[in-house]
């Protein structure tokens, strides 16, 4: 029988370490510059989706370029901690903001919404791809946020903590659908006719503050449907003598008009005081529809003046 050799070492399997990838290393740089390159379409978003606009302008505006800067500089995984990170983006991304303001109000296109999206993405692309070369120098030792695994998440947690959740997401997105109708649906008390007046310069200054009995005074009047149909409008002009309740006179009156939704009519309107006194107030009505169901005007506004002697 022979001895056996109890001194010889057993042979280990060779185990291989995972490959690590440019993609491991700089996933969160990856999402950035996808991010980046899509803050110039913000611009060319309809207004309707305002929702998604808002939340992508202020990451854009508050996160994304600090974050990009600090990953540049503080590569290492013992540069910072995690926390520390999310802070120093915030404070980097209001300081980068400022200075590209200042610098884009030197140059030939101003601060306008294009050249700020423009120069926005391209810093973030710059200083992303700076993070990128840094961190594959460094290897193991670079900072890399830990990837987001949901879905062991979720089978990790207790059953009754998922249902609690599932409630929690659910109540999340009702909110959420309940908020976007309410502030993106038009409300039937918005579509209201828009009623002014305008002084002299054609701007809404500038209105008569007084004048002598029978002298003629004047503004322009616009309407502007907003009824999303088409109306029928009458102007009336009165004078109102606040001191005395009975004392009114009708000064004239413009119209029918026809108007279709969204469609405008300006002209002027003259009117005479028939009466002297201070502070006396001269009344436009609007009315709109059927005459006969005309009992209160739909708009009025008022002008303030002094009426003098002749």
């Amino acid at each position: 029988m022979n001895d056996m050799k109890l001194d010889q070492p057993l042979e280990q399997p060779i185990l291989s370490s995972p490959r690590i990838t440019a993609l491991d290393r700089g996933y969160d740089l990856l999402l950035l510059g996808i991010f980046a390159l899509a803050i110039p379409l913000l611009l060319l978003m309809p207004a309707w989706l305002w929702p998604l606009r808002v939340p992508m302008g202020l990451v854009a505006v508050l996160l994304a370029p600090g974050y990009a800067l600090q990953a540049a500089l503080f590569s290492g995984r013992a540069d910072l901690d995690g926390i520390a990170r999310i802070g120093l983006s915030s404070g980097l991304s209001v300081a980068l903001i400022s200075l590209l303001a200042l610098l884009l109000d030197r140059l030939p296109w101003g601060i306008r919404p294009w050249p700020i999206a423009i120069s926005l993405a391209a810093t973030i692309l710059l200083f992303a791809g700076v993070a990128l070369v840094r961190r594959r120098r460094l290897g193991a030792d670079a900072f890399v946020p830990p990837a987001p695994r949901p879905r062991a998440w979720w089978h990790e947690l207790p059953p009754r903590l998922r249902l609690g959740y599932a409630a929690l997401a659910l109540t999340l997105i009702g909110l959420g659908t309940a908020t976007y109708v309410t502030l993106t649906l038009p409300d039937p008390a918005e579509h209201l006719t828009e009623f002014y007046i305008l002084g002299a310069a054609g701007m809404a200054e500038d209105y008569p503050r007084a004048g002598a009995v029978g002298e003629e005074l004047w503004v322009t009047m616009g309407i502007t449907n907003r009824e999303a149909a088409p109306r029928s409008y009458r102007v009336e002009v009165w004078a109102v003598d606040p001191w005395e309740a009975d004392r009114r006179e009708l000064l004239g009156e413009a119209g029918p008009f026809e108007l279709a939704d969204g469609a405008t009519h300006e002209q002027r309107l003259t009117w005479a005081m028939p009466w002297a006194g201070d502070d006396q107030t001269v009344e436009f009505y609007l009315f709109t529809g059927d005459e006969a169901e005309e009992v209160e005007p739909y708009r009025q506004l008022r002008l303030w003046l002094n009426g003098t002697e002749q």
